[in-house]
């Protein structure tokens, strides 16, 4: 089964683990720029900042967004080539532009490629617009598959956002560095994301910002937000106390880092 993210509307709209953090605003706008003409947009930053959430954010406002995420499983060639073909399938605008049998990832690399630029021709044809193809976790792409979605965009039928951690190979990424026009390289965060997501959960004590800082840059948004929870706070911008923070963090800091 692929794991390809469908178009929650309502559910991603007012999803509580959406923060309008500077960086994630910046791949919203980067992923708007995407589809009004194409580019290439590339995102590296660290595990637990907030990039999916922003993805998802990006597909309610800008549509044409295809948003595929890939693991250990997906990220060969054939494999990966597959879900996207795929998400264009269950992709609520694209899927009558893919109209040829399903295919396997037993088959041709070739015929996975060539069904995947038929979908995306078609899909040009009949939105007179350039598809937005968004690979999350894209570290697990191999360096054959990074090169197919290289293909696609110097093609013209597709514009990329290439998202993932700093597991990066630079090596393979050479090739679609050298065409994108938008990069956001953040392997620890940004102090400006902290301090906005402090603020937006409303932590004001100073003992407690110091710890939740401190859990982000580990562990990223992510990690706090686990932090919260534990400490019982709930969705949303309740704060717990610093008492109760303190408490629960000794529970979650020896937990292995989560990617």
């Amino acid at each position: 089964m692929s794991d390809v993210i469908n178009l929650e509307h309502e559910r991603t709209r007012h999803d509580p683990q959406w923060f309008a953090l500077p960086t994630s605003l910046r791949i919203l706008d980067m992923v708007k720029e995407c589809s009004g003409r194409t580019a290439v947009a590339m995102v590296i930053a660290a595990p637990g900042l907030g990039k999916s959430y922003a993805l998802r954010r990006a597909c309610v406002e800008a549509p044409s967004t295809v948003m595929v995420t890939l693991n250990r499983a997906t990220g060969s060639i054939a494999e990966g080539l597959l879900v996207i073909y795929e998400a264009l399938a269950e992709h609520p605008l694209y899927h009558s532009c893919c109209r040829d049998e399903p295919p396997r990832a037993a088959q041709r690399v070739g015929t996975l490629m060539r069904l995947v630029m038929r979908a995306l021709i078609r899909s040009m044809e009949a939105r007179d617009e350039v598809p937005v193809l968004a690979i999350d976790e894209a570290q697990f792409a191999s360096r054959k598959l990074l090169d197919c979605l290289r293909s696609l965009y110097d093609d013209g039928l597709c514009s990329l956002v290439i998202c993932g951690n700093d597991e990066f190979s630079v090596e393979g990424l050479d090739p679609l560095l050298s065409r994108s026009s938008m990069e956001i390289y953040a392997p620890v965060p940004f102090d400006e994301d902290v301090f906005a997501y402090l603020d937006a959960r409303g932590i004001a004590h100073p003992k407690a910002r110091k710890l939740l800082a401190a859990m982000i840059s580990v562990r990223g948004i992510r990690g706090a937000e686990e932090l919260i929870r534990r400490a019982g706070g709930t969705s949303g911008k309740s704060a717990p106390s610093y008492a109760a923070l303190e408490a629960a963090v000794d529970s979650i800091k020896f937990l292995p880092k989560r990617s």
